[in-house]
């Protein structure tokens, strides 16, 4: 994601790059300064609240990224915060009629291309044609 080491990276410059194409309107000077404040007043207040999300995430997909992070920070696997961690995991579980689910946050036109991408760079595209040719099939009719 960044091209220099992560402890290098000057956040309050790198908060605003964003490639042209990702922005759809200029941003305002009123925004800039409010988000500015947030940023320079906001943070230091919540980074004395450690894990103030009760370790739950937005998905699955990034409740598997803070754990890779957590354990990548502290090797310990007894860590305290990897253990937190752990123990939310059942939330994104569930049982239904044909097995165990995981709870992501209705993004199957990302799961699906997620999952196409991970079959092609498999090389094991004989094994999972019909796969492939279902999971086309959805997405050209998820672009309509």
């Amino acid at each position: 994601m960044h091209t220099e080491p992560y402890h290098e990276i000057h956040w309050a410059k790198a908060r605003l790059l964003c490639a042209k194409e990702d922005y759809y309107y200029p941003h305002s000077l009123i925004q800039d300064v409010l988000w500015g404040g947030l940023y320079h007043f906001g943070e230091p207040i919540l980074r004395h609240w450690h894990e103030n999300s009760r370790y739950i995430t937005q998905g699955c997909v990034e409740k598997a990224f803070h754990m890779i992070v957590v354990r990548a920070e502290n090797p310990d696997s007894n860590s305290d915060a990897f253990k937190h961690h752990l123990a939310r995991i059942p939330d994104y579980l569930w049982m239904a009629e044909d097995g165990m689910k995981v709870q992501g946050f209705g993004s199957q036109l990302w799961d699906t291309s997620l999952c196409i991408q991970v079959i092609l760079e498999s090389g094991m595209v004989e094994e999972y044609g019909t796969t492939l040719k279902k999971g086309h099939d959805y997405v050209k009719l998820s672009q309509c």
